[in-house]
């Protein structure tokens, strides 16, 4: 006869299992998860250089086209070749924590519910809506006035990395005037512009740093970000519910597609109920808008530092316990990661993001 046996440190331990679980809750279940990759084709694109190494900041290098017309003939090429061109943007690291402590044992003997497991919980739950929000706001280049957020209305970014506000190529307001100022409370969401920002999207070309979609068996797709204020809006536009009848998402390999909201002239369109919101539009100053971000290859950069995290290999948000405060009768849990983000610009100009700003119902 044998027993089963669960030895010290097993990966069965529920210590263990439990700080992997909290660990990766703002990694795995962040709804950005499926939209970050190391590679250059990711919308974000997570920097791996100060994982493993010392360091405060990491280099991103951005590559332009090539511009020139090549050489005819018999022509010489020796001598007329064309330099590459890169651009560098970096991203600053900083630790990021937050921590709760139980009063003593009276307390936990008291509660009908375990205090400790909550706590971690909680704090799990906090690191993935806290890294959620950070991603939003650094993506629309702004905070906006949407309430309920952990961050503050006063929040204008992590470890020196400030927020930027879409450049004038890379932003298209609604309704005729085209402005902030012209936007009128009846300028809301619909398919019509959203073509008119894939129009915009495309004649990007004509610039330095065209935004590069991300590819998917063989076809190009950006990623539209959406409020739900802009969602609900769009839901009632005939159009769009006659597009989405036949021709919704409908499943595919790649993970951009998972939980999709629908798909129109290219957009793969996911609901973001974190998404910016404003007060000021209009002549008056008095018309509520929100922000829809596409995103193509190369929108945000992320960077971690070596956090301890508890799996080498992925942790990188790292949940400690300490139980030794006044003689052992109190405890406390913490959230602990080393990280930066950065909405990725070239010659201080959006690299892989366009916003579409519209009033809402």
């Amino acid at each position: 006869m044998a027993n089963t046996q669960v030895a010290t440190n097993s990966s069965l331990n529920i210590l263990r299992t439990q700080e992997k679980l909290i660990g990766y809750m703002a990694e795995r279940e962040n709804p950005f998860a499926n939209f970050i990759g190391s590679g250059m084709e990711n919308a974000i694109q997570r920097l791996t250089d100060l994982e493993k190494k010392r360091g405060d900041t990491v280099k991103v290098h951005l590559g332009t086209k090539l511009t020139g017309a090549g050489i005819t003939g018999d022509n010489t090429l020796e001598g007329n070749e064309e330099a590459l061109s890169w651009y560098n943007d970096s991203v600053i690291i900083d630790q990021l924590r937050h921590a709760v402590r139980l009063d003593g044992q009276m307390t936990e003997q008291r509660s009908a519910i375990s205090l400790r497991a909550d706590a971690g919980e909680r704090l799990g739950i906090w690191s993935r809506e806290v890294l959620t929000e950070m991603l939003v706001f650094y993506l629309s280049g702004a905070r906006g006035v949407r309430t309920g957020h952990i961050l503050p209305a006063n929040w204008t970014g992590h470890a020196g990395n400030a927020l930027q506000a879409p450049d004038a190529n890379h932003i298209l307001y609604a309704g005729a005037a085209g402005t902030k100022a012209g936007m009128a409370g009846s300028d809301k969401m619909t398919p019509a512009l959203l073509d008119t920002a894939v129009k915009k999207i495309k004649l990007l070309i004509n610039t330095s740093a065209a935004m590069r979609p991300i590819k998917s068996k063989g076809k190009n797709y950006y990623l539209c970000l959406m409020p739900a204020e802009h969602v609900f809006d769009l839901r009632q536009n005939a159009t769009w519910q006659n597009a989405q009848q036949y021709a919704n998402v409908r499943g595919d390999d790649n993970p951009i597609f998972s939980g999709a909201d629908g798909l129109w002239n290219g957009l793969i369109i996911h609901e973001m109920p974190e998404g910016v919101l404003f007060n000021d539009y209009g002549g008056a100053g008095n018309v509520v808008a929100a922000r829809t971000m596409i995103m193509g290859a190369q929108a945000l950069g992320i960077a971690y530092g070596n956090a301890g995290g508890t799996d080498a290999a992925e942790g990188r948000w790292k949940y400690i316990e300490k139980d030794n405060f006044d003689y052992f009768n109190q405890c406390g849990f913490a959230m602990a990661t080393i990280m930066g983000i950065k909405k990725l610009r070239f010659n201080n100009a959006d690299y892989g993001c366009f916003a579409v700003d519209a009033s809402y119902s």
